[in-house]
């Protein structure tokens, strides 16, 4: 099985070593925000503005991590 290994300076690389080890943590919690979302969208009792705002905050959600 492929290994990987990444080499970090500390300190100057704190931050990028800190969004590494945390990665996992922090693609969940998007996962688990935009599930909420699309429960709101769908099941939600929601005006259309209300879902066009949910829909909207999903769609730049997904956007910003896609660049």
């Amino acid at each position: 099985m492929p290994k990987v290994t990444i080499n970090f300076n500390l300190p100057e690389e704190q931050h990028a070593y800190e969004l590494a080890v945390n990665a996992a943590k922090l693609r969940a919690g998007i996962t688990e925000f935009d599930s909420y979302l699309r429960q709101q969208i769908k099941y939600g009792n929601l005006s259309p503005e209300q879902v066009n705002a949910y829909q909207d905050a999903r769609e730049k959600l997904w956007a910003n991590i896609s660049e």
